[in-house]
């Protein structure tokens, strides 16, 4: 197919300068990337603490140092994390952050989804696999409430 007139002279122009356009395009940083191991949380031993805690059956917070039921749903923490698949395969992305995993969601192949975790950890264990089991990486990540980046695989 050939052009004339003037597209036909102003189309290359314009195909340059969208290919400009998109190359200077601002690409968002990747906060984690995936690794094969997953480092272990730090946690902080407070058993030099002297202090007791009174045990009382009609407030079962007391114990945490809270002292209505309100200020304990208020600790879980909401995240957004931004799932960024960089393989040519579909990835399931699990997460651990306390005593169970659960599935966090799918992704196609070179796909990305923003999805929502709320727990009451410090941080959460992201791990990706195949559907055949195998795996493409784990990733910590600290649920600060600010909004995350992680790419799988490495």
């Amino acid at each position: 197919m050939r052009l004339t007139g003037a597209l036909g002279v102003w189309m290359p122009c314009y195909l340059m300068l969208s290919v400009l356009i998109l190359a200077c395009a601002d690409h968002a940083e990747i906060d984690a990337v995936a690794t094969e191991t997953t480092p272990a949380p730090e946690f902080v031993n407070n058993q030099h603490e002297s202090s007791q805690v009174q045990r009382s059956e009609d407030d079962p917070f007391l114990v945490f140092g809270m002292h209505k039921q309100e200020a304990a749903s208020a600790t879980i923490i909401s995240t957004y994390v931004w799932l960024v698949n960089q393989s040519r395969i579909s990835l399931i992305v699990t997460a651990a952050g306390g005593s169970e995993t659960v599935l966090v969601d799918t992704l196609g192949a070179a796909d990305s989804v923003l999805v929502r975790i709320e727990t009451r950890a410090d941080s959460v264990a992201l791990s990706a696999r195949t559907p055949e089991g195998m795996s493409m990486g784990s990733i910590t990540l600290s649920m600060d409430s600010k909004p995350k980046r992680a790419a799988f695989p490495q």
